[in-house]
């Protein structure tokens, strides 16, 4: 496995640690180590591994190092027995116990399967079983393939072994949930948790991936329940503290640490901690609060003879404590600053009261302390415990309540109605208490006229006046009379726009597309190929706007008109044959025949009323003799309808 810290999210913990030598040394009666949520981490070294003891630092973004106190032989797949407070690992085919002096037994040897390698281990919550799982190579996938449960109250330390089922996965440490006995892996294969059977080796539970590739060198939980990893397996980053979700899979890095080799790690989370929050968390001064303390008790039994004390800031006050909390006599409590309770019983499991607190006039700013549990056996850390903030990541750290500060006592806000409008006026986030001047005491004021108004806010004993005063504005826009126009022409957009305001941005929507000459100027210009309304919606800078249509309706009379003579004499007079007309059109094709059908000319989209484009009387460079030619013409207009016109025209010379 590769080595583990730990630090909790909500917690402080220290790391035990231990160099490990290949030296056996077998010794009948061992000494328990104390068990006070702390993890053991190997990291290997050449020829032997070394186990540090660990915190994390006062910022709780590194793992404070402390010197190595344990020399003991390297090991693997360990996991800590809460029914004697001993290490078990797996090394070399036997299975050991070590003490906390580095006392190393070798307890017997394992039926391990040949070509199997175990990494993976843990001792069962109810301190029967320990547990390891192994994983060889099958079709070029490495992976786990069978759990091997060694009974350890059996003095022949039976063991049987189990088949993994029900998924491929890959682990190189497992851990059980203190709270409640599951069994959870990290699967390498696809960078996520798993839950495991460990009667039925099958896996029972997989979880998404993390963003984190193949975590989990080693793998605990802490004296809170919540579930952890350090280091990454075949990584070069090997040094990473991460919290993992146990219910979600969801992983965040916690905290740096010494880069690991491989090793293995453990964690004792049989034991009790203690955790203190407060809600809210900002107060005013002359309000309550209220503070939360939950014991976790997850030795196993029941601890008797627990007391709390908890000095609070000057100028707290405790008001209200629950009747005897955890059957415990409450010495000090309401109407004092100190809470002190006397002979708690404290029974397996999570436990927690909450007290009510009122804070007095006092100066703003942060104001934290720290509660402690005293009677705590020495095996679980000693007489006592302190309380730590879940808020934060360091170890057991205080509990702080920041008391606020109006910071004014008048304030003026200026702000402009428009004509129809509401403005709503919040207040919310300057007190918890409102009065306005028509003696409402919402939080959040309509007001739908101008003027002033007043509010007077109120946050615990401080109070102050807000004042809105409120200037009126409106725009309207006038509706426009429908403009009639020839198909093919231009109209003009002329608002008539009513502003009681400096400034006034326009926006027109062309529901045509394409067909006006700007969408934000006062007076585009438009020119539409079927019946249409424009809209425009006129704003000034202070937000009040109003919404008006210009219609425009099309005169489509088709008005395009041939000549019925021409004299091409170069006169400047009618010296072309072309097709004319008011609006716009295209001409689509334009073709002139002899009175022998030849066709003497043909011209293809020109312009209406383009003379350039027109019959200048000639046939392949030769003018004509005067005569009467017919004439096809095809007609496209702006809508797109096509009209196909003919006649017959007199070229005339003079």
């Amino acid at each position: 496995m590769y080595p583990l810290f730990m630090a909790r999210q909500p917690v402080s913990w220290l790391f035990t640690a231990a160099c490990l030598f290949l030296a056996t040394v077998i010794i009948p009666a061992q000494a328990p180590f104390v068990c006070d949520g702390q993890f053991f981490v190997g990291v290997n070294g050449v020829g032997n591994a070394t186990l540090y003891q660990m915190a994390v630092g006062p910022s709780g973004a590194s793992l404070a190092i402390q010197p190595p106190n344990l020399v003991v032989p390297s090991v693997n797949a360990i996991g800590f027995r809460k029914t004697d407070h001993l290490i078990y690992g797996y090394e070399g085919g036997k299975l050991f116990s070590l003490d906390k002096n580095g006392n190393y037994l070798a307890l017997a040897s394992i039926a391990a399967t040949p070509g199997v390698d175990y990494f993976a281990g843990d001792v069962s919550p109810d301190g029967k079983y320990y547990v390891m799982v192994g994983g060889r190579t099958i079709n070029g996938v490495y992976q786990d393939v069978e759990m091997i449960k060694i009974d350890l109250e059996d003095p022949l330390f039976g063991q049987t072994t189990i088949p993994i089922s029900g998924g491929v996965v890959r682990s190189f440490d497992i851990a059980y949930d203190p709270a409640n006995g599951t069994l959870y892996g990290f699967d390498v294969l696809n960078d996520r948790i798993f839950t495991l059977d460990d009667e039925t080796g099958g896996v029972t539970g997989v979880f998404p991936a993390s963003t984190y590739g193949q975590v989990a060198g080693a793998l605990f939980f802490d004296g809170y329940g919540d579930l952890f990893s350090y280091g990454t397996y075949d990584s070069p980053d090997k040094n990473t503290l991460y919290s993992i979700d146990k219910n979600t899979g969801a992983m965040k890095v916690v905290a740096k640490g010494p880069g690991t080799g491989g090793g293995d790690g453990c964690s004792c989370p049989y034991t009790i901690t203690f955790s203190k929050t407060v809600s809210p968390d900002s107060i005013y001064p002359c309000s309550e609060t209220v503070y939360t303390f939950s014991i976790y008790n997850l030795t196993g039994s029941t601890l008797s003879g627990i007391s709390l004390e908890d000095h609070l800031p000057d100028g707290f006050q405790i008001v209200v404590v629950p009747e005897n909390p955890l059957n415990g006599h409450i010495l000090s409590g309401a109407g004092t600053d100190f809470l002190w309770i006397e002979n708690m019983q404290v029974p397996p499991g999570v436990h927690g009261f909450s007290i009510t607190v009122l804070v007095e006039k006092i100066a703003p700013g942060t104001h934290k302390n720290q509660a402690v549990l005293k009677g705590v056996p020495s095996l679980f850390g000693g007489d006592e415990k302190h309380s730590d903030d879940p808020r934060t990541i360091g170890q057991a750290d205080s509990t702080a309540l920041v008391v606020l500060d109006l910071g004014f006592e008048k304030m003026t806000f200026f702000d402009t109605l428009c004509l129809g409008d509401t403005l709503w006026a919040d207040v919310s986030g300057f007190g918890q208490k409102f009065h306005w001047q028509d003696g409402s005491n919402e939080a959040v004021y309509p007001i739908a006229q101008s003027g002033a108004y007043q509010v007077t806010v109120t946050a615990g004993c401080d109070s102050a006046t807000i004042i809105y005063n409120i200037a009126a504005s409106y725009l309207t826009v006038q509706e426009a009379a429908p403009q009639l126009i020839e198909s093919g022409d231009t109209a003009t957009l002329f608002p008539a726009v009513f502003n009681v305001g400096e400034t006034i941005s326009y926006h027109w929507e062309d529901p045509l597309d394409n067909s006006i000459s700007c969408l934000d100027c006062k007076n585009p210009i438009a020119q539409p190929t079927q019946n249409t309304a424009y809209q425009l919606t006129a704003t000034n800078e202070h937000g009040c706007s109003d919404t008006a249509l210009f219609p425009i309706v099309l005169d489509k009379t088709r008005r395009v008109y041939a000549p019925n003579a021409f004299s091409p004499n170069g006169d400047g007079i009618n010296d072309t044959f072309f097709l004319q007309g008011k609006g716009t059109a295209t001409v689509g094709s334009l073709k002139v025949f002899s009175r022998w059908g030849a066709l003497v000319f043909e011209q293809y989209n020109t312009p209406l009323n383009d003379a350039a484009s027109g019959w200048d009387g000639t046939f392949k460079g030769k003018t004509l003799q005067p005569g009467i030619f017919a004439w096809v013409a095809e007609v496209v207009f702006l809508d797109g309808e096509r009209a196909v016109m003919e006649g017959d025209v007199l070229l005339v010379s003079f």
